[in-house]
């Protein structure tokens, strides 16, 4: 993870942290998926797998960030959708 990977990250959160649609859709869509994983019934640590996959990879994780960011709190796991 170098410096361009900084830089690109940072453009990201920050531009979720600015564009309250953006943001929005991104992160619904982050529980969309996360929430299609537990509807799956798998074993826990598949679960996991599969939710670290997409919690810690664009855009998920920068919608995580920017969540923090915007003081909205600091445990992101997408469980709830952010309403309009």
């Amino acid at each position: 993870m170098g410096k361009a990977f900084d830089r690109e990250n940072a453009k990201h959160i920050k531009f979720f942290t600015n564009n309250d649609d953006e943001f929005i859709k991104t992160f619904n869509s982050c529980a969309d998926k996360i929430a299609d994983i537990e509807a799956q019934n798998l074993k826990w640590n598949e679960k996991n797998t599969l939710e670290r996959k997409i919690t810690g990879t664009y855009p998920c994780y920068q919608a995580k960030e920017a969540y923090i960011k915007r003081g909205m709190g600091y445990s992101v796991n997408f469980e709830k959708k952010i309403a309009k």
